[in-house]
Parts: C-alpha cells; sequence; structure tokens
C-alpha cells in the first residue's frame, strides 16, 4: 500500500528522496520507471539514467572541463531515476561527483529514485579492479536471471555461485614469407611477437543442500578493453552469455 501512495507523487512535490533496495529480478527498475512515467504524466521533467552511465559521463567531462555543464543534466530534471547504484564500488573520485549531484538536488528540494542491491565478495577469491568486477557483476546476473535464477541475501539460497577471473600473458607471432607462402622451415621470411593478455572467466554452483559442486563453466577471451564503458560492458554480457550457455545441464538419460 505505501508503494501505491507514492504513485501519487507527493515526494516529488516535497522534494523526498526514495531508495528502492531488493534482490535483482524483483522489480525496482520496473517500479521507478513507473514513477519516472507517472511523473511525465504530470508535465514534470524527468530524467532516468543508470548509475555507471551518469558516473562515467561526470568523469569524462572533468578532462575537457565541462563538468559544470555536465552536471546540470543530472541536477536539473523535477525527478531524477538513478538505477543499479548498488553495482558500483566508488571511488573517492566517484564519491565525490555523486555527493555534488545528490546534494546539489535536496538543495533545490529535487526527489531522487535510486535503485539499488548488495552483492558479497567472497573471502580469497581473485577479482579484477573495482570497474571491470562490477561490469563482470552485472553481466552475470543478467544471464542467470534468463535462466531463471535470482540473487538472495538471506541464508535460504538453494545455490551458492562463485565467480573469479585469471589472466595470462602469452605470445602470439605473426610469419610472412616471399611470394605470399608462409615458410615454417628455411627459406626466406620475417617473424615478429607480440604479447597478448587473454582472460579466463569461471563460475561455479554449489549445491547448498547437497554441500557439493554441480556445475562450472568458464569462457576465455582475449582482452582488448575499450575506453567505452558500454562496449567493454557489452562484451562481457558476450562472455557471460557464451559462459552460461549450457546451463542448467541436460538430464542424464
Amino acid at each position: 500500500m505505501a508503494i501505491l501512495h507514492l504513485l501519487d507523487l507527493d515526494f516529488v512535490k516535497q522534494g523526498t528522496n526514495i531508495v528502492l533496495i531488493g534482490n535483482p529480478g524483483t522489480g525496482k527498475t520496473f517500479l521507478s520507471k513507473i514513477f519516472g512515467w507517472k511523473a511525465c504524466q504530470a508535465n514534470l521533467r524527468v530524467l532516468f539514467t543508470p548509475a555507471m552511465q551518469m558516473l562515467n559521463q561526470l568523469v569524462a567531462s572533468q578532462a575537457d572541463h565541462s563538468l559544470v555543464r555536465k552536471r546540470k543534466i543530472y541536477t536539473d530534471p523535477t525527478l531524477l531515476v538513478c538505477d543499479e547504484l548498488g553495482y558500483l564500488s566508488l571511488d573517492q573520485q566517484t564519491s565525490n561527483l555523486f555527493y555534488q549531484v545528490i546534494s546539489t538536488r535536496h538543495a533545490e528540494r529535487r526527489s531522487t529514485v535510486i535503485t539499488t542491491n548488495k552483492w558479497v565478495d567472497i573471502p580469497d577469491a581473485k577479482y579484477p579492479d573495482q570497474l571491470t568486477s562490477n561490469q563482470i557483476k552485472v553481466a552475470l546476473d543478467s544471464e542467470l536471471l534468463v535462466k531463471g535464477l535470482t540473487r538472495t541475501e538471506d541464508d535460504k539460497a538453494d545455490l551458492y555461485i562463485a565467480y573469479q577471473i585469471a589472466i595470462n600473458e602469452e605470445k602470439q607471432w605473426y610469419a610472412t614469407g616471399y611470394g605470399g607462402r608462409y615458410r615454417t622451415m628455411g627459406g626466406m621470411g620475417t617473424a615478429t611477437s607480440s604479447t597478448i593478455r587473454v582472460g579466463t572467466l569461471a563460475v561455479d554452483m554449489y549445491d547448498v543442500a547437497e554441500k557439493k559442486q554441480v556445475w562450472h563453466g568458464d569462457a576465455t577471451k582475449t582482452l582488448d578493453p575499450s575506453k567505452d564503458p558500454q562496449k567493454n560492458q557489452e562484451k562481457l554480457r558476450k562472455v557471460a552469455k557464451k559462459l552460461l550457455k549450457d546451463y542448467p545441464p541436460k538430464a542424464k538419460k
């Protein structure tokens, strides 16, 4: 009933903020979009943005000295819907930028709706840098949700799911021979080498009741990070999809 009262948009008139907390697949983003839709119907200015996209744009704007102008994109709307904040581990720079947006909106009595969740790291597991780790979590959560698995924070989970990564450096050789032929032994030719970084993402599933591992999957990909976070996220989504393509395992006949 309390949620239905929010559809009256009194919280927007009062400049109150809303934080929606829950596990993936419970409808936080959908609900936040309904609030935004209702505000649009009331002829209010609304902006929906993933938290990662907002902070990436603000960080980038510092390089070309456009931060003040870019920040106004997020401080001016009557209602700002900031999605998936819980996937981000904020460093000092991004924390400061996020604080600037929220404090400005609070001072001007403009409402913000934030969706978030809780992620628990596994002791002794190997993780990459914070940004990459967050992107991996987003990719895995999305694919696991497609498979019918939603994350829970209580002790009544059916499965424990863990991920780790390994990064190796390998030599990659390029050889050419005169006349367009590849020469393996003898003859005249040239060969060059370069070092490539190969990353492996592994996921293990453990049955809580049986106390045993029930599934393992991994996917390997040459690392070619882009400066565009959206491109990196899309690459990780494809890796997660490839990794989980054989889950759930087929029943044995």
